[in-house]
């Protein structure tokens, strides 16, 4: 019985631990889609800090019409296939 509550205290202090590593990790990633996605004068105000403030979308349709960028996606497709 006193080994079984051993395990039981482990296996809460690890899924605490693997909760909170994972959200130190997603913080990060849903930042920068946050910037990615704001208009351009709330990222210059600084006043974006998790959710989106505003939508844009101008920096990925100028990523798209680069060309050399959907040829770099293209060869690493090619190449990996």
């Amino acid at each position: 019985m006193h080994t079984l509550r051993k395990m039981r205290l482990f296996d809460y202090l690890n899924y605490l631990f693997l909760i909170v590593f994972s959200c130190l990790m997603l913080y990060p990633l849903l930042y920068v889609f946050s910037i990615s996605v704001s208009d351009g004068e709330a990222v210059w105000r600084q006043s974006v800090k998790l959710f989106p403030i505003g939508f844009n979308v101008e920096a990925y349709e100028a990523i798209a019409r680069a060309n050399a960028v959907v040829r770099a996606y293209r060869n690493s497709i090619l190449y990996t296939v």
